[in-house]
C-alpha cells in the first residue's frame, strides 16, 4: 500500500489500563487518532512562495489560496499556494474571478484547495481581516477542514527562527486559533534558508500573484519557475522514499486485571500513511487489531 502524504504519524505512548473487556485502550487510541488526523502539514514550497509574497510587496495587504494534492479526508497537507492579489483585497469579483480559474486550474491538476493565506500591510497586525474571513468561509463550504493563516509580518526578521504564521481552524461558525502543536512544517531550518537564498538573491521577483497576471496575461500566476527553481534548492531529505514509506506506531502496555502486575505488551506495528486517509480502515483496526 503506497501513499503521497508526506507527513509522520506521532503519537504518544499511551499506559492505559483496561476495563472488564479489556478493549478500553481502543478508544483512547482512537481519540488519538482523530487528533492526528487534525492535523496540518505545511510543505516547504507554500511556505517559501507565501513568505516571498509578502516580501515581494511589503507595503501591501496579500492574500493568496493554500493548495493540497492529498485526498480529501484526514490530515491535511499544504503541498502549494497560488498568490492571489496585492491591491483590493476586498474586491469581490476579482476575487471571484481568481477563486474559479484556480479551481479550474485545480480540478485539470489532482488538487483541490484547502485554505486561505494573507498578510496585512500593517505589520504589526496579524488578526484576520472581514476580507479574510469571507473568503475563508466560502473555501470552508467545500472543505470540511479548510484552515486560515495569517503571515505575522512582525516576526519576519531576518533572524526569525520560527514560522511567522498564526493558523486558525473553523469550528461551528467561528474561526479559532488552530492548537500550535498540530501544525508542522518538515525541515524547517531548511526551508527557512531556502526563502532567504531567493530573496537575498533577487529570484522573489519571479513569484507572479494574479495581479500581476492580469496586469501581463503573459504571465503564469501557476508559478511554474520559480517553483522549479525552490525544487533545485529543495535537498532530498524533504521528501518521502519511493512507495510513501512507513512510520512506527508506539509500542501499548498495560496491567491486566486479571494478573496484577503483570505486563502485556502489544509489538511495535508499522503502518503506512494511506491508513489516515481512510478512517473506516482505521476503525477497522480498533476492533481487531491482529
Amino acid at each position: 500500500m503506497s501513499s503521497s502524504l508526506p507527513w509522520p504519524l506521532s503519537m504518544h505512548l499511551l499506559m492505559l489500563r483496561p476495563k472488564r473487556n479489556g478493549r478500553w485502550w481502543r478508544r483512547s487510541l482512537w481519540r488519538s487518532v482523530e487528533r492526528v488526523m487534525g492535523e496540518v502539514e505545511l510543505s516547504c514550497l507554500a511556505y517559501v512562495k507565501m513568505y516571498l509574497h509578502a516580501c515581494l510587496f511589503p507595503r501591501c495587504s496579500v492574500n493568496g489560496l493554500l493548495l493540497s494534492s492529498s485526498p480529501a479526508g484526514g490530515a491535511v497537507c499544504v503541498t502549494d499556494c497560488v498568490p492571489l492579489l496585492h491591491t483590493h483585497l476586498p474586491l469581490a469579483p476579482i476575487t471571484q474571478l481568481a477563486l474559479t480559474q484556480v479551481d479550474v486550474w485545480c480540478a485539470q491538476t489532482q488538487q483541490r484547495i484547502v485554505g486561505y493565506y494573507q498578510a496585512n500591510a500593517c505589520v504589526s497586525d496579524s488578526s484576520p481581516t472581514p476580507c479574510a474571513l469571507k473568503i475563508a468561509d466560502k473555501i470552508a463550504e467545500q472543505c470540511n477542514n479548510a484552515v486560515l493563516l495569517m503571515i505575522d509580518g512582525g516576526k519576519m526578521s531576518p533572524d526569525y527562527r520560527v514560522p511567522p504564521i498564526v493558523m486558525y481552524e473553523r469550528k461551528d461558525t467561528r474561526w479559532t486559533l488552530k492548537d500550535k502543536h498540530t501544525i508542522m512544517l518538515r525541515q524547517w531550518e531548511e526551508t527557512r534558508d531556502i526563502a532567504s537564498q531567493l530573496l537575498d538573491s533577487g529570484d522573489h521577483s519571479l513569484l507572479v500573484d494574479f495581479d500581476s497576471h492580469l496586469d501581463d496575461i503573459t504571465r503564469d500566476w501557476t508559478n511554474q519557475k520559480l517553483n522549479a527553481k525552490i525544487a533545485e534548492l529543495v535537498s532530498p531529505a524533504n521528501a518521502l522514499p519511493p512507495g510513501g514509506g512507513t512510520v512506527s506506531i508506539v509500542t501499548f502496555t498495560w496491567s491486566s486485571s486479571t494478573a496484577r502486575g503483570r505486563q502485556q505488551n502489544i509489538n511495535s506495528m508499522s503502518i503506512n500513511h494511506m491508513l489516515l486517509e481512510n478512517s473506516q480502515e482505521w476503525r477497522n483496526w480498533l476492533r481487531d487489531p491482529t
